[in-house]
């Protein structure tokens, strides 16, 4: 995945349709250095507590170049002087990334499920949105919802991850590499 273009009109109507009326911007992505991968929502808040400032939640975008752009919920810390520093580590370095502030959502410790687009008519694509949906419901059933980190797979989410496997190899054919 890819950190998109502010100014392709896809990617400003996708942005419309996730948060009417909310500007995205490029955020400087500054990753603490030994903090948990992909953990906003335990990093901003004792980065808030430690140095001042305030959490702003929103999503971040990104893009499977011809194949989707989705919206991952997110949260980045307003430093004291008011800039926007994304925090948290990825598995991917990157500069900056492309945050879409939301100020009308509240985390509350749970999950929540990105919102994903396909960018071209592919059965296969759909397919794909479809299962990371499935997966996303199966980790927040029960008590998963409240479970941080790695989490036991089951054979669902494993017969799910496998299929999305198998999509994600034949749309990189055809497509690209996410």
């Amino acid at each position: 995945m890819r950190v998109p273009g502010i100014r392709e009109p896809y990617v400003r109507r996708f942005c419309w349709d996730v948060v009417r009326g909310s500007e995205p911007r490029h955020v400087r992505h500054e990753p603490l250095p030994g903090a948990p991968t992909m953990e906003c929502f335990s990093i901003v808040p004792e980065q808030v507590a430690r140095f001042g400032g305030e959490q702003v939640l929103g999503w971040a975008i990104f893009e499977w170049r011809k194949v989707m752009i989705e919206a991952e919920f997110h949260t980045v810390w307003r430093n004291p002087n008011g800039d926007l520093v994304d925090l948290t580590p990825r598995p991917i370095p990157l500069r900056k990334i492309l945050f879409l502030p939301d100020p009308n959502r509240r985390y509350e410790g749970r999950q929540v499920d990105n919102v994903r687009k396909p960018l071209v008519n592919d059965p296969r694509i759909r397919r794909f949105i479809q299962l990371a949906e499935r997966l996303t419901a199966l980790l927040n059933e029960g008590d998963l919802a409240d479970q941080y980190g790695e989490i036991p797979a089951t054979p669902e989410m494993r017969d799910v991850q496998n299929e999305m496997g198998q999509l994600q190899l034949a749309l990189a054919e055809r497509y690209g590499r996410p």
